[in-house]
Formats: C-alpha cells, sequence, structure tokens
C-alpha cells in the first residue's frame, strides 16, 4: 500500500472531535499527503462516479516560495509567508486553478479537467468517473520551490 494512503475505520465520536460531520459511526475515510510541490497533485487512490458527493477535509501549512524561513509547519496561521488549505494570495488566470486562491488545496476527479476549490472543509458533486486528484494551487510551472504538505480527510463514497 502507498505510504500516502491509510483506509481508516473512524467512529463519530473520533471525527466530531476533529470538526467532520458524519452520517454514519462506521464511515470510512481516506487520509492522503497533498505535497506542496507535486505539479500533478496526488491521487488519493478514492473513486468517485458522476453524481456522488466528494468531501474534503484538510489541515497543515505550506508556502508557494522557497524564500520562507523555517519552520517548514509553523504554529500559527499565515506566520512567515505560510498558508493552510484556504490559501491567501488571491487568484491568478496562470493558476492550476484559476478561480481558486494561490496556495489553497484543490481537487479534481482524474480525466475530467476540472479543479474545485477546496480549502480547509469543502464538497462538490462529481462531475466524472475517477480517482480524486489533490493537489496545491500555484502558478502553472512553480511548484519546484514550494514548502510544506496538507493532510486531507476524504470520506469514502
Amino acid at each position: 500500500m502507498n505510504a500516502n494512503k491509510l483506509i481508516v475505520g473512524l467512529t463519530a465520536a473520533a471525527l466530531v472531535s476533529v470538526g467532520v460531520s458524519v452520517a454514519s459511526a462506521k464511515s470510512q475515510y481516506y487520509i492522503t499527503v497533498v505535497p506542496s510541490a507535486a505539479p500533478s497533485g496526488v491521487d488519493s487512490g478514492v473513486s468517485f462516479t458522476p453524481g456522488q458527493t466528494v468531501a474534503v477535509r484538510a489541515q497543515g501549512y505550506i508556502s508557494v516560495t522557497n524564500t520562507q524561513p523555517m519552520p517548514l509547519k509553523p504554529q500559527q496561521e499565515g506566520s512567515e509567508g505560510y498558508f493552510t488549505p484556504d490559501g491567501a494570495l488571491g487568484t491568478t488566470s496562470q493558476a492550476t486553478a484559476p478561480d481558486c486562491q494561490l496556495g489553497a488545496l484543490i481537487g479534481t476527479i482524474a480525466g475530467t479537467g476540472t479543479w474545485h476549490c477546496l480549502g480547509k472543509s469543502a464538497s462538490f458533486v462529481a462531475d466524472g468517473t475517477g480517482d480524486l486528484i489533490l493537489a496545491v494551487n500555484d502558478w502553472v510551472g512553480a511548484y519546484s520551490n514550494n514548502l510544506g504538505e496538507f493532510d486531507a480527510l476524504i470520506l469514502a463514497p
């Protein structure tokens, strides 16, 4: 099994403690690490079909430039140019997902070509059949100078 993909059976009490609402006490969740320097994103290994709800929660800190000082994961949001999965640098037509904040967590169903803004917590309706791909929104071709990673929790369909 790929180290970035863990299948976890969590109880409702454990999920409520991290702010995730659940419909069932035995829902399955996948945890995926999303490195900020991965230009094509990370395949979560979680497959969806059209019409299914894709729900993602995320945490962590990243920088979209290597000029930021250490540590890679500061203790408070926004310190020294590091950002949470919500991003904070505005939008640009030159980004992977032009309508999403730079530095934000984004997701797409493989093969659809449509990126969705996810941030710390979001859901969307799958627009195709395939695995959920997660990435950090950055200028196309500028991923190599990024630092940090996000941890994403994905509700299994």
